[in-house]
């Protein structure tokens, strides 16, 4: 992935969580998150993971990746040629597959296979879901 390209999605959604009110900071070391978002008392802390893909429609991530979002309530932001997810980790972690035969051992959705799952997670439906969640309501 370029990194211009994932840069830009990871300010967008920064932009989008600001302007519902939301603080937004970007981590200056590598933490395995891009964005930890905050809600105004600072009671509640969401890391996310904000990834861009153009072409295969897969929500996709390294083990890496995976073993940091596992440790915390943490998000995943994805965004796709067509549409946009935005997952708390536990559901990705329910609806993934492991490619084992790989040996960096991604794991994935295929979106065209859960399309009834993740409908829930799409868009604005999704945003809604994300914000909710870092505001406590």
């Amino acid at each position: 992935m370029n990194t211009f390209i994932g840069t830009s999605y990871e300010l967008l959604l920064a932009s989008q969580l600001t302007k519902e009110g939301v603080i937004v900071s970007m981590p200056i070391v590598d933490i395995g998150v891009d964005l930890i978002a905050t809600n105004r008392s600072f009671s509640k802390c969401v890391p996310i993971q904000v990834k861009y893909k153009s072409q295969e429609p897969n929500i996709f991530l390294k083990k890496k990746e995976a073993l940091s979002l596992s440790e915390t309530e943490s998000y995943l932001a994805y965004y796709l040629k067509d549409a946009a997810y935005f997952l708390p980790y536990e559901i990705f972690a329910k609806l993934a597959i492991k490619a084992s035969h790989r040996k960096d051992e991604p794991t994935f959705i295929t979106v065209n296979d859960n399309t009834t799952e993740l409908a829930a997670y799409k868009d604005a439906l999704g945003f809604k879901k994300l914000i909710e969640t870092i505001k406590c309501v």
